[in-house]
């Protein structure tokens, strides 16, 4: 594997909120999570790029090993780091190098997904501390987790950030279900003046046209 960093990627040490997204059944939260990091430019802060790996991911007609993504952006006042992979490992040490970077985070977030003909999105939360940024989406809808039985997800990773008492919360979106409410919730935690527009634009006239989506890369 090789990691590159940019020049101030040791200057940046410290996040308010980290937000992590790895491969699913339907990419629906890699898609989400693209989308947005599209539409307000965070600065790539470090990639891990898993040259040895007998896979390839093709992007616009191009060929590129699997990554993982760390970009950084501050959003009124406070510090975000978002986490993007096209490769979910399945190496504890190799969590670990990612754990390493996500530790810095006040709040962790993972984005997950779940497919039923009803609901939106799921909020699970493990709170150790009371939190920094405001959390107004989450009021009365977060249900406590403790423990890590979820499907797709390392428990050990879970053990490092309960061990150092990180506030956990896994959203679960509904595949399913309305992929431009899913910008919203999000919108709402980044407290971002952004609309979205192109995203909305985008998926209104898809779905007008009865296309599916399917996220690459």
């Amino acid at each position: 594997m090789k990691i590159v960093k940019v020049k101030n990627f040791k200057k940046i040490n410290k996040f308010d909120c980290v937000l992590v997204s790895f491969p699913s059944r339907k990419n629906f939260t890699n898609l989400l999570l693209a989308s947005i990091i599209e539409e307000i430019k965070p600065e790539l802060l470090c990639r891990f790029v898993f040259t040895d790996l007998p896979v390839t991911i093709i992007s616009n007609k191009e060929f590129y090993p699997p990554s993982i993504d760390f970009y950084y952006k501050k959003i009124n006042n406070n510090k975000f780091l978002f986490v993007i992979g096209n490769y979910k490992p399945k190496e504890p040490e190799l969590y670990k190098k990612i754990y390493n970077i996500i530790k810095k985070g006040e709040e962790i977030f993972f984005l997950n997904e779940y497919s039923r003909e009803e609901g939106d999105v799921l909020f699970f939360r493990k709170e150790f501390r009371k939190p920094k940024i405001a959390l107004s989406v989450f009021k009365d809808k977060t249900k406590e987790i403790n423990n890590a039985l979820i499907k797709g997800f390392p428990h050990f990773l879970f053990d490092f950030m309960e061990k150092d008492k990180k506030n956990i919360t896994f959203l679960f979106f509904n595949s399913e279900g309305n992929f431009l409410y899913a910008i919203d919730v999000l919108a709402d935690l980044f407290g971002e003046k952004t609309d979205y527009s192109k995203i909305k634009q985008l998926f209104k006239t898809l779905k007008k046209e009865e296309k599916k989506i399917r996220y690459i890369g």
